[in-house]
Formats: structure tokens, sequence, C-alpha cells
């Protein structure tokens, strides 16, 4: 009897904190990234690996001195196709910390760069505006529309400042999938209130604090990482957490579908596939757009941007 085939471990790894690891947004990642290979590759010999540098609290700065203390973090994985990278919170959104906050994204997407074979590609997992908007640190974000935008902006100077012609780096918009939700709830309200000033699908993504992820918003997240990296359509990534109506999974479904799709079809984001799941290709001249007089940013060895608050 032929010896069963022992399964091919793949890795992908997360420089994060607390809005990776709190509520499953790596599992939903995971379930989806599950789907997709065993639907286009076939691959049931393959077990999906998701280790992580994580804490409450973590900045890319400390992920990257992390990497310069132990420079074999990445080493012993063999199949590393993916590295998944986000900034604590509010720092992409606040001008006084982003060029620290850039400098430390090059340094992180240079270290990966050097792991064998040319290293891992990158995407980072933009995060969302605070429920309420955010005050603080010389900046106010009157709502969420406000804060979202700024910390959009915050990722795109990310993308630029790490992407080369042959090696352009990637962005899972999870936050832009927050706001589809938002403006969903804000037209389909007949008084049109504040999405979330009550019960409404876009404030049952936030837990209790408004800005950390709940059960809801931990599915959201995981599934626009997943449908960024492979294209796989988020209609059929079936992963269940627990504890959630089948109505509230599949209206999460649709805005990841909907925003990912808008995003590449206008060109607005570049991901690593050239047709969606609907058959649609992205425009030859699809980019990440960011106003280039702000995207000025300090080299690797500037100080290193501190926790902010998580």
């Amino acid at each position: 009897m032929p010896r069963r085939k022992k399964p091919q471990q793949v890795c992908y790894f997360w420089f994060g904190n607390s809005m990776i690891t709190l509520h499953g947004v790596i599992e939903a990642m995971r379930g989806g990234l599950w789907r997709a290979q065993k639907a286009e590759l076939g691959a049931n010999n393959q077990k999906l690996e998701t280790p992580r540098h994580a804490f409450g609290g973590a900045t890319l700065a400390q992920h990257w001195q992390a990497t310069q203390r132990d420079p074999k973090l990445l080493e012993n994985m063999r199949l590393l196709p993916w590295v998944i990278i986000h900034e604590q919170s509010v720092i992409p959104s606040v001008p006084m910390y982003r060029p620290g906050s850039v400098a430390a994204a090059r340094g992180l997407t240079h270290y990966c760069r050097q792991q064998r074979g040319g290293g891992p590609q990158i995407m980072f997992m933009m995060t969302w505006g605070r429920r309420g908007g955010f005050k603080g640190h010389g900046v106010q974000y009157g709502n969420f529309l406000t804060h979202n935008q700024a910390i959009y902006e915050g990722y795109l100077l990310y993308i630029h400042a790490t992407s080369t012609p042959d090696r352009p780096t990637y962005l899972a918009p999870v936050g832009l999938v927050f706001e589809t939700i938002y403006n969903d709830c804000l037209t389909q309200d007949p008084e049109s209130r504040e999405p979330g000033s009550y019960n409404s699908l876009f404030a049952r993504l936030y837990g209790n604090d408004g800005y950390h992820q709940s059960k809801l918003g931990a599915l959201a997240a995981g599934m626009t990482v997943a449908t960024a990296i492979t294209g796989f359509n988020p209609y059929k990534q079936n992963h269940n957490p627990g504890g959630l109506s089948q109505e509230d999974m599949n209206a999460v479904k649709d805005a990841v579908a909907r925003t990912i799709l808008q995003t590449f079809e206008s060109g607005q984001l570049l991901y690593p596939w050239k047709t969606s799941w609907t058959g649609s290709t992205a425009p030859t001249s699809a980019v990440c757009r960011a106003d280039k007089e702000t995207s000025t940013c300090a080299s690797p060895d500037t100080t290193v941007v501190q926790s902010i608050g998580t």
C-alpha cells in the first residue's frame, strides 16, 4: 500500500496586533484561502498555516525592530507565498506619525524580500475608521467617513513607498468594505440616521469600544484579505465563526464582493490577479492613487513610532 504523502505546509505570515487576533480575523482568512485553493488548484494536500508576530498595540516600527533583533524570524518557513502587514489602528491617519510608520513599512518589506527565492508577496491590510471618528494627536475626524478616508490615504503611502515596477505590494481594503456597509445603511434607513448610532449592520461590525472588530467585523476583515489575495468569489467562502445570522454573513459577503470588484474594475487598486470571479479584467493602468505631495517618507532608521493606543 503506497504511503500517503505528508501535507505540504504553506505559511501566510502576519505582522499585526489585536486588529487581527480578536474574534477570528485570521481564521476567516484561512477559511477563504482553503476554499480558493481547493476550488482553483485542487490543493487537497496542502496544510495552511498562519504564524504571526502580533501583540496588543503593536506598531510597524516595533515589528521592524523585531526583525532586526531576530533576522531569522521567517527563515524556517519553506513555503511562504504571502506576508500580511497592518499598522496600529489610528497611526496611518495621523500625519505626524506617517513618516516613521512608512519607514518601518519599507524596512519590513525589505526584510521580507531578503528571504529565499526573492521572498513572499506583501499584502497590507487596511484597517478601518473608528465608529464615531477620532480626535487626538493633532487631528480631529468628526465621524467614521473622515477617519476612514485618512486611514486609507495612509495605507496608500505604504503601497507607494514599498512597491517597485517588478515587485508591487498590495492592499486588502477592509476599511473600504466597512465604508460600503456604512453607505448601505445610510441609504436604506428611512430616517437617514448616522449608521453608528443605532444597531445597524455597520454598528455591529464593531465591539463595544467602537474601534475593535466584533465577530462580524472579523469575518469581513478575513474575507477581504482572502479575496484580495486570491480573487476567489466571496459568495463561495463559507467560513462560519458561529453566532452570526445567515443574513448578516450574506450582507458581509456582498459588501466584500462589491468593494473588491469596484476597486479592481476601476483600477483604483492593483491586485495580484488579472481576472475577477465575474470575468471582468482590470484596466492596464491600474495603480494605487495617492497624493504624491504627501508621500515623502523617512529612511528606515527613523525614530520608532511608539504605541498610541490599540
